[in-house]
Parts: structure tokens; C-alpha cells; sequence
């Protein structure tokens, strides 16, 4: 076993060390850089409830969109003169019935 004393180091051997310290430190950096892109605990535990209160809120505006476009269509529809509606091939319905008429 070789003593590690310095004195007995050669130039190229300290050399040599040194740029194996100054690789090692720089590896040491890049995990260090690595570890602290990952996310936290924290950050993790939000990912689940911002899913739901994102699919909430989309779900939400879909009924919304389409109760309004479904109400404004039926709107449309009995609003229509009869003569568009005949035209369409649609009828449109007799709500002004009268029991009399027969």
C-alpha cells in the first residue's frame, strides 16, 4: 500500500489528480442541477387536484355551450315564419289549436 504524501507526488501525478478532482466536481454539478429540476413533493401532490378542477371547469363550459346553443336553436326554430319551415320540409307545430275547429 502507497502512503498518500504529498511530497511524493511527481508533477504529472498531481496534475493528473487534479483534473480527475475538477471531472468529479463537475459531475458532481451536473447532478446537482439535475436534482434540483426535479419536482417536489408538493408540486406532486397539487398535479391530481389541478386535473380535476380543470376537467370541472371544461366539463362546465361544455353544458353550458350546449344548453345555450340547444336553447337558441329551439328558440330559433319556433320563431321561424311557417313558410320557412314548410320550405325546409319541416312543419311547424300548431300550438294555437282550436278545440272547435275540428
Amino acid at each position: 500500500m502507497t502512503d498518500l504524501d504529498p511530497e511524493r507526488f511527481t508533477l504529472r501525478q498531481a496534475a493528473q489528480a487534479r483534473d480527475d478532482f475538477a471531472q468529479i466536481m463537475d459531475e458532481l454539478d451536473f447532478v446537482k442541477e439535475q436534482l434540483a429540476r426535479l419536482p417536489t413533493r408538493r408540486d406532486q401532490a397539487f398535479v391530481p387536484l389541478k386535473i380535476m378542477f380543470g376537467s370541472a371547469v371544461i366539463g362546465a363550459a361544455l353544458v353550458i355551450l350546449w344548453s345555450d346553443r340547444s336553447a337558441r336553436s329551439s328558440i330559433a326554430y319556433l320563431s321561424l315564419p311557417t313558410t320557412l319551415l314548410a320550405a325546409h320540409g319541416r312543419p311547424r307545430p300548431n300550438r294555437t289549436r282550436d278545440p272547435l275547429a275540428g
